[in-house]
């Protein structure tokens, strides 16, 4: 007697619950254990399962399906998305030194390029949960995004030979391909941790042709960069709405935050950056990103409300000269986009000569805006000086040159002040900086 193969039904619980085959609800995920060549325990058999996850990948593509990635497979070639995706990766992945308790790929030592890259083919692709390993001798990235509207959502990333996250092209586009072919923008990172890697935890730089096509309106949620080989947040070549919120940056042997010449308005809010070799937060161009309430150390740092100390030195300006100092002392704040700052200067000789001037002010000031006046008045208290019957001193900031001029005024008419060999002067201003 012939058997009868009677296909099996599923009836999910609930109100309007409606009955399917069984097989079509086991297909809604694309699973890349099903493929060929795909080994689950490929971390400890050394099996190569990039092609079986690629070729799943067109399945789940093809039939508008979210791939499924279980096990710690082995990658020895880069896995390139070039087209609209979405993967998840399943169990708890990452903590720092800790490799277990989850699904991850293992990124074999002899790939030497990036583990995973989504190019801008594949704009709003989306990984769920992915992490990564690198074992020993692997060269090159572990996510590489260089296209838009890119989410990568609970990924991790440990070990890789550069940086953990790369957003933007390492290279420019070659023509005839547009300037904004290589453009990452829109991308949305959340939940993503990166730790002991070569290079960056996570880098935002794109290496556009044109400056306004840099990596922009990126949003970084809650990440998490430690003991990485150089920075924890490397920003570069990235100029527009960028939001990072949250950031934990620590123990890496670089920078906490480091802001290259290319980074503008950037905004960091909240988090905290401590325990970085070479220190928490550095900015190349001052002020041209935005921290608002980071800790860092302990200490708060936010770059709109910040002051410091400078070193006020007295020179000519014929022969700058040098001066023997009884006090030498500066102090400013930034409010706002204005600098106010205080000066006590107190010398017993002096080499210089011409006219006197005050420099070693701390911020470059704007000298670009026609609407800010060339020089603003200083409030200046002076002792040690001669003066002429009725002469009085004042002082002007000089807004094209950064520095301050000491001026004479008798009967209207106002003068530079020559140099002197001994004098003291008490000051306080403000200016407009170049921010």
């Amino acid at each position: 007697m012939a058997l009868i193969s009677t296909p099996l039904d599923f009836t999910a619980t609930g109100t309007g619950a409606a009955t399917r085959p069984l097989t079509q609800v086991v297909d809604e995920f694309v699973l890349a254990s099903n493929f060929a060549g795909y080994d689950e325990n490929g971390e400890y058999t050394g099996t190569d399962s990039a092609a079986a996850i690629m070729a799943a990948d067109a399945v789940a593509r093809s039939r508008n399906r979210e791939l499924v990635l279980t096990g710690q497979p082995r990658i020895k070639s880069k896995l390139v998305l070039n087209a609209p995706t979405r993967w998840r990766m399943h169990g708890q992945h990452f903590k720092p030194g800790f490799t277990g308790g989850g699904s991850y790929i293992v990124k074999d030592g002899s790939l030497h390029d990036a583990a995973i890259e989504i190019t801008p083919n594949a704009y709003g692709t989306i990984l769920d949960g992915v992490a990564l390993v690198g074992y020993p001798g692997n060269i090159g990235d572990g996510f590489y995004v260089t296209g838009n509207y890119i989410r990568l959502f609970n990924c991790a990333v440990q070990g890789m030979g550069d940086d953990g996250l790369r957003i933007g092209s390492r290279i420019a586009p070659v023509p005839p391909q547009p300037a904004n072919f290589y453009n990452a923008n829109v991308c949305r990172v959340e939940n993503f941790a990166a730790a002991h890697n070569g290079r960056d935890g996570i880098s935002i730089d794109d290496a556009s042709l044109e400056p306004s096509l840099d990596a922009n309106a990126i949003e970084l949620r809650a990440p998490f960069c430690y003991a990485n080989g150089r920075h924890g947040l490397y920003l570069n070549r990235t100029i527009l709405g960028n939001v990072i919120t949250c950031p934990a940056m620590e123990a890496n042997s670089g920078w906490g935050i480091y802001c290259d010449a290319g980074a503008y308005h950037n905004v960091i809010v909240g988090g905290d950056v401590e325990a970085n070799t070479a220190g928490q937060i550095h900015e190349n161009i001052p002020f041209a990103n935005r921290f608002i309430e980071v800790l860092k150390q302990g200490a708060q740092y936010h770059n709109m409300l910040q002051n410091g100390s400078f070193t006020p030195t007295v020179s000519g300006t014929t022969a700058a000269g040098s001066g023997t100092y009884v006090l030498r002392r500066g102090f400013y704040s930034v409010i706002g986009k204005a600098v106010q700052f205080m000066a006590e200067l107190e010398w017993s000789a002096h080499t210089g000569t011409g006219y006197m001037v005050v420099t070693g002010l701390p911020l470059p000031p704007n000298a670009f805006d026609a609407n800010i006046p060339n020089f603003v008045p200083v409030d200046l208290v002076a002792a040690g000086f001669t003066l002429a019957a009725g002469a009085q001193m004042y002082a002007r900031y000089n807004h094209n040159i950064n520095t301050i001029q000491i001026l004479n005024s008798v009967g209207g008419l106002l003068t530079q002040k020559p140099m002197t060999t001994t004098g003291t002067l008490n000051m306080k201003g403000m200016y407009i900086p170049n921010i």
